[in-house]
Parts: structure tokens; C-alpha cells; sequence
């Protein structure tokens, strides 16, 4: 029988060997789906070459030629001052250019999305660190949103480095206002960044960074509103009707869609409420629906405000990616999550242990069923639909786990941490 030190030292040689395959797996993952990603964004000449950097690219452009984008360009589904925040990458370069330009963005933004993951999750262990900043570099959605030139990178990095300043009790007009130009930076793309505005309005020690967000938006708005043809509620009106399109558009056949292919074949790319609704035929209702579940999801943080802020802030993303269309690169939200799991695995001690497992075991789960390349274009029928309702289901559980834990407060020295 071996003594307790052989059983604790077996168990830490275990413990290196499984993180060691962990990093082997993740870098493999991560390295070469990066590479090809930035080669689509950058060289690749076909048709999916950076195909959305280069959309915002021609709207951007038109848009400040005084063009009419959301009558002359389908996907111009964007509200206006986001192309005011777009202009300085996109307003005044040709494609090429502008796609480089876009490639060292997004690297810049990568780094610091990796810095601010081993930030919040503090991993005890060097291994163990090498994990969790591995981790954002190896989801699909990462490199999906390099190859497109999608925005979810820089929005998940604002909302990954302005909300857990929230947690800080000291109120100054510093603090204030980088968390307002953080979140007028996530703004870039509401549909994915508006479910986390409950929690600067109702979980944040002032109402300060609401209302410097809210001004400075309606400022950029109005600033983008002179640069065309027609008033800034016209302008709006415009946009939501555009956007509801798309949407419309994108839950029925795009990236984001659950139908039926010519031969009829079932084909699940995502599961989310309007992809379920177009599928019954009842994308009349999309915009009542998602605004329902942002009133609930709103009414729940309210009375929940004093619970762990990363469970919240886990719980709006999961929220998020489920109430509303979104195609596949925009799962890179779920790195929220992920990493308030972690935490509560890890860190939020005040946890009964049987949940600290769970988070464990769901974190775990998520992470691997959010693996590059995705099983959506990888595997083949019908095992990417199982793939997809599979990593479904765990998003569901994760986020039911998230909203239980939201309704505990913790102690007073770990509310805010």
C-alpha cells in the first residue's frame, strides 16, 4: 500500500500530466486555426476573404460620402454611431490596407483579452495558467471573428475589461469614465453588448458610468446623424427596420439559422430564439420576443443585484447568445461565462463545495464543445447537429447554474471581487 505522501505525490504527477495534455491540445488547436484565420483575413483573394470587415469597410465609407447605406445596403444592420466608432480602422483606407490595419487590431486585442482571462481567473499554477490563456485562443469563435473581420472580439475585450471595474466600491470620475468609454466601446455592436447594460445600471455602486455611457452614445449618434441625408430619428428608424431584415434574414439562412436544406435535411447551425421562432414561421414576433427576455433578464438582475457580479455578468452573456440571432463567430461571448465558472470553481470559496464542482464540471464541458474548428462545419451530418444541440444543452444548464448563484449574496468582502 503506498503511504500518503506516494498517493499526494501520484496525485500531483496526475495532475501535471493532465494539464501538459491540456496545453498540448489547446496550442495545437489554437495555433493552426489562428494561422489559417489571419491568412483568410489578411491574403486570401476568394469570396469569404475577410467577407465581414470588408461589409463594414463599404458602409462605412458610403456612410460618410452621405450616402444612404440602410436604403442602398442590405447589410448595413449597424446603428450609426457605430460607424462613427468604425471610421479610424475603416473610413479612410482601401480594402487591403484596411485589412492589415484590422489584422494588428485584432492581435492587439487578443493579447489583451488573454491578459485580462488570466486577470479575473488568477490560475494557482503555471500550468494551470498556461490553460486558461490558451483557452480564448482555441475557441472556434475566435477564429471565426479573425477570418470574418467580426467585431466580437473587440466587444467581448471592452465588456471583459469594463464591467468587473463595477466591483469596485470607490466611486471617482476616473473609474467612471473608463468604465463609460469601455462600454461605448462594447456599443459597437448592441446586439451583442445591450443585455450587459442592466448590470452598469443596477449592480454598479453609481449610476455614473450609465449615464456618461448613455450621453456619449447620444452624442456619437448624433455627431453620425450629419453625415447623412435625413434627421437622427429618421436615421434610427432606419437602422432598426434594416437590422430586423437581417436578422430576419440570418435566423432563416444564414450562420445562424436552423433549416431545412433542398433534400430535406434537418441543418442546425445555431439554437437560439429567433433561428426557433423562424422555424415555426413566427419571425413576426422576433423583436417582442428578444425584448421580452431583456425586460426579464433586466427585472432579474434588478432583485438580484447584490449576488456575485461575475454570475451576473455570466448570466447576461448566455442571455445574449440565446435571445437573439447571432451567428457562430459570436459565440466568442461564451468566454464570459467560462471564465465565471472558473471562478466559482476556483475562487469563490463562499460557494457550497457540491457547486463548486458543478461549476467545474460545466465549465469543463463548455469549453470542450467550444473547441476550434466547431463541429457546425466540421463533422459531418447528422453529427454536427448533435454537436450543436449537445453544446446547446450545456449553455442551458450553465446558464440556469449562473442565475441559482446569482440569487445568493456573498460575504461582504467577496460581493465585489
Amino acid at each position: 500500500m503506498p503511504t500518503e505522501k506516494e498517493q499526494v505525490a501520484g496525485d500531483c504527477r496526475g495532475r501535471r500530466w493532465i494539464f501538459a495534455g491540456a496545453i498540448g491540445v489547446l496550442a495545437g488547436l489554437a495555433l493552426p486555426f489562428l494561422a489559417y484565420q489571419f491568412w483568410r483575413l489578411t491574403w486570401y483573394g476568394g469570396r469569404f476573404a475577410a467577407v465581414d470587415m470588408r461589409m463594414r469597410l463599404l458602409e462605412t465609407q458610403h456612410y460618410f460620402q452621405g450616402l444612404d447605406v440602410y436604403w442602398e445596403l442590405s447589410n448595413a444592420v449597424y446603428p450609426p454611431a457605430s460607424y462613427l466608432m468604425l471610421w479610424p480602422l475603416l473610413g479612410w483606407l482601401d480594402a487591403p490596407a484596411a485589412r492589415w490595419l484590422w489584422a494588428v487590431f485584432t492581435l492587439a486585442c487578443l493579447w489583451l483579452i488573454v491578459a485580462l482571462t488570466l486577470r479575473c481567473c488568477a490560475p494557482p499554477s503555471s500550468q494551470e495558467r498556461a490553460v486558461v490563456g490558451l483557452s480564448p485562443l482555441a475557441l472556434y469563435a475566435t477564429g471565426a471573428c479573425v477570418g470574418n473581420g467580426q467585431l466580437g472580439i473587440a466587444v467581448v475585450l471592452c465588456l471583459l475589461a469594463g464591467l468587473p471595474l463595477l466591483g469596485r466600491e470607490e466611486r471617482n470620475w476616473g473609474r467612471d469614465t473608463v468604465i463609460a468609454l469601455l462600454l461605448l466601446g462594447a456599443l459597437v455592436k448592441p446586439s451583442m453588448s445591450v443585455f450587459f447594460f442592466w448590470i452598469v445600471i443596477f449592480a454598479g455602486a453609481s449610476l455614473r458610468p450609465a449615464l456618461l455611457t448613455v450621453g456619449t452614445y447620444t452624442a456619437f449618434t448624433a455627431v453620425a446623424s450629419l453625415f447623412q441625408p435625413t434627421d437622427p430619428v429618421r436615421l434610427m428608424q432606419s437602422w432598426l427596420l434594416n437590422s430586423m431584415k437581417g436578422v430576419a434574414y440570418g435566423a432563416a439562412h444564414g450562420e445562424g439559422a436552423i433549416n431545412f436544406l433542398p433534400g430535406g435535411q434537418l441543418r442546425i447551425i445555431s439554437i437560439n430564439l429567433h433561428s426557433l421562432l423562424s422555424l415555426a414561421r413566427l419571425q413576426g414576433f422576433n423583436a417582442s420576443a428578444t425584448l421580452i427576455l431583456l425586460v426579464l433578464l433586466g427585472t432579474w438582475i434588478y432583485f438580484h443585484r447584490r449576488g456575485s457580479l461575475w454570475a451576473l455578468i455570466g448570466l447576461s452573456a448566455l442571455v445574449a447568445r440565446f435571445a437573439i440571432y447571432h451567428g457562430w463567430y459570436d459565440d466568442i461571448v461564451l468566454l464570459l461565462p467560462l471564465i465565471a465558472l472558473y471562478r466559482v470553481f476556483r475562487l469563490e470559496k463562499w460557494v457550497a463545495p457540491v457547486r463548486r464542482r458543478t461549476a467545474g464540471v460545466l465549465c469543463t464541458l463548455m469549453l470542450i464543445t467550444s473547441l476550434a474548428p466547431g463541429g457546425v462545419y466540421a463533422l459531418p451530418h447528422p453529427w454536427n447537429n448533435a454537436w450543436v444541440t449537445g453544446q446547446a444543452v450545456v449553455s442551458l444548464s450553465a446558464l440556469i447554474f449562473l442565475g441559482v448563484l446569482s440569487t445568493r449574496t456573498p460575504p461582504e468582502n467577496t460581493f465585489r471581487q
